[in-house]
């Protein structure tokens, strides 16, 4: 599955969006720490984020 455009996932990552628990990771390049969509840390900025879709972390 395609994730949305890069602003859709940010807006789900800051609004802790659960339909989007399952579908992605979200890395933070300056800590190297991965995170789930809904998870209650703060929200790093768009520019130290990497979005992973499910099925590509597993391949």
């Amino acid at each position: 599955m395609e994730l949305p455009d890069k602003e859709a996932c940010y807006r789900a990552l800051q609004s802790r969006d659960p339909r989007f628990d399952g579908l992605m990771y979200v890395g933070v390049k300056s800590t190297g720490i991965y995170c789930r969509p809904v998870c209650p840390a703060r929200t790093a900025k768009v520019r130290k984020l990497h979005l992973l879709s499910l099925r590509s972390s597993s391949t």
